[in-house]
């Protein structure tokens, strides 16, 4: 009763609990390891700067690119803009991009292997090198093995993540990320944060984020990941408890055991699971408390324990009554109690 109070509420704030495991484990995640790229950040990347070794291949790039839902993706195809007419035609000419998770997009063209994503995973080489911001992210396209192009993108941070941030570490909890994006951006956005730098975990593949949640496991703490990837999902499964951001990819929010709406700001909706977790767990103790004493009374009673206390059968059933109606007080008390917690709350930040 209790669980499905909590569900309810969270609903209402646009929080979804999927896990019974979760809500009664949230509150005592050691450590909270975060994605970058559309979690601690915006997700909407702008393109700083292009370099094209032949404008001919915007089309080739376009189409590479289209349909796609990663933000690096969407920025290029905003940017890079194609007649929709031309990207028909185009798309006819090679096969749907293969998406490899944290590395990029594979397809062909002509017989030749067409590669968007890290230099790395394209193996690029591009001169001269863009002017470049080390806290931009890079974006190759390769076909054939040579370079056609290269963008340096920027997203912005969350508002509200530095707040998020310090809450969580005022309240005992370590922060990390873990991130597959280039180390500039990513040191540059823990910085600013307030993360040192041994918090920051740059070029991370789907397995190098499982990694590092299962080395955190091994010592003993016990982990929260928040993500919002199909690259995210491995690390989501593998975590205590794993938060997945609406809007994000399909695959994340179904392995995620809770997902908040994307239209939510990051720090209010991680903090109210928290408080609706911590105050369901309450909650529920207080219920077994009832019941456990209720009992131990019912089942005395019924033996005869009690000498000089007698119930007369006609009033017997009214035990069952006794015994509910506690059980149904404790768990409306959870949704009044939180409706009290929640205007405090606002009333602190008109104050403020």
């Amino acid at each position: 009763m209790v669980v499905a109070m909590v569900v309810n509420v969270g609903l209402s704030g646009g929080i979804i609990f999927k896990s019974t495991a979760a809500l009664w484990s949230f509150h005592n995640m050691d450590v909270f390891a975060f994605d970058k790229t559309g979690t601690l950040t915006e997700g909407k990347m702008r393109v700083l700067e292009a370099s094209l070794l032949d404008e001919q291949a915007s089309p080739l790039i376009a189409t590479l690119v289209a349909n796609q839902t990663h933000p690096i993706s969407k920025a290029i195809s905003a940017h890079v803009g194609c007649a929709p007419e031309v990207l028909t035609h185009m798309t006819q000419r090679f096969p749907d991009p293969v998406v490899h998770p944290g590395k990029g997009l594979q397809s062909a063209f002509a017989g030749f292997a067409l590669l968007g994503g890290s230099a790395e995973y394209t193996q690029a080489e591009f001169e001269p090198d863009l002017k470049g911001d080390v806290s931009s992210s890079a974006f190759y396209v390769t076909l054939g093995g040579l370079t056609v192009a290269r963008f340096a993108l920027q997203d912005m941070e969350r508002s509200d993540a530095k707040d998020l941030v310090r809450k969580l570490q005022a309240a005992g909890k370590g922060v990390v990320v873990i991130s597959g994006d280039l180390p500039g951006p990513v040191e540059r956005l823990a910085a600013s944060i307030g993360l040192a730098p041994s918090d920051a975990n740059s070029r991370c593949s789907p397995s190098a984020k499982l990694d590092i949640i299962r080395d955190l496991q091994a010592s003993g703490a016990r982990v929260c990941y928040v993500g919002d990837g199909a690259n995210d999902a491995a690390a989501l499964a593998a975590a205590n408890v794993s938060i997945a951001i609406g809007g994000g990819a399909d695959l994340a929010q179904a392995t995620a055991d809770i997902t908040i709406a994307s239209d939510r700001r990051l720090k209010d909706s991680i903090m109210a699971s928290l408080a609706l977790a911590r105050l369901a767990r309450w909650h529920i103790k207080v219920g077994f408390a009832w019941s456990i004493v209720y009992n131990v009374f019912a089942v005395l009673l019924a033996s005869g324990a009690f000498v000089r206390v007698r119930i007369a059968p006609r009033w017997a059933g009214l035990g069952e009554l006794a015994s509910l109606l506690p059980v149904f007080i404790i768990a409306f008390g959870t949704q009044l109690t939180w409706k009290i917690l929640s205007w405090s709350a606002i009333k602190e930040v008109r104050r403020s």
